[in-house]
């Protein structure tokens, strides 16, 4: 498996994949992604800041989040470090989950952080996402709170690495 960040070149592949993970949750009846969430833009703009973020197996991209200063997308104070790089939007290919994509994306985006200098990582996650929170728990984050946002109801998880 290979991390890196994603190029122009990867747009394509990666909105499919997108579309591909949205009917899976919903044949999963998973209440997340709910209203249109993420849509396409949101995925162009991820690629045009630079916060793109693929998992590569055999040159096919099977893996993809965006990966960003928590106070882009989130309302300050969200996380309790104001120094922390968030990630979302995690996305699986229908083959591969379960063979520990995710888990190597997100280890991926724990290491960048770090090697970054920031404070820690979060995410904020429906507490119904039992796999995703599964595997945060198991990466080492914690549960900072719960918080209604404009868009949902979610439980804050950060990992820090003091």
């Amino acid at each position: 498996m290979t991390y890196r960040k994603t190029t122009q070149q990867d747009l394509d592949v990666v909105l499919s994949l997108k579309n591909q993970v949205k009917e899976r949750v919903i044949a999963e009846n998973l209440a997340i992604w709910q209203d249109g969430y993420p849509q396409d833009q949101l995925i162009v703009d991820d690629f045009a800041n630079g916060f793109g973020r693929v998992v590569e197996i055999d040159g096919r991209i099977v893996g993809y989040a965006t990966f960003h200063p928590a106070h882009y997308e989130y309302p300050k104070d969200t996380f309790k470090s104001n120094n922390v790089m968030s990630f979302g939007r995690v996305m699986v290919a229908n083959d591969f989950v379960g063979k520990h994509v995710g888990s190597f994306l997100v280890k991926n985006m724990i290491a960048e952080a770090r090697n970054l200098g920031y404070d820690g990582v979060g995410i904020l996650v429906d507490d119904f996402n039992t796999r995703a929170t599964q595997l945060y728990y198991h990466l080492g984050f914690v549960k900072e709170g719960r918080n209604v946002f404009p868009w949902a109801e979610l439980d804050i998880l950060a990992l820090y690495f003091h």
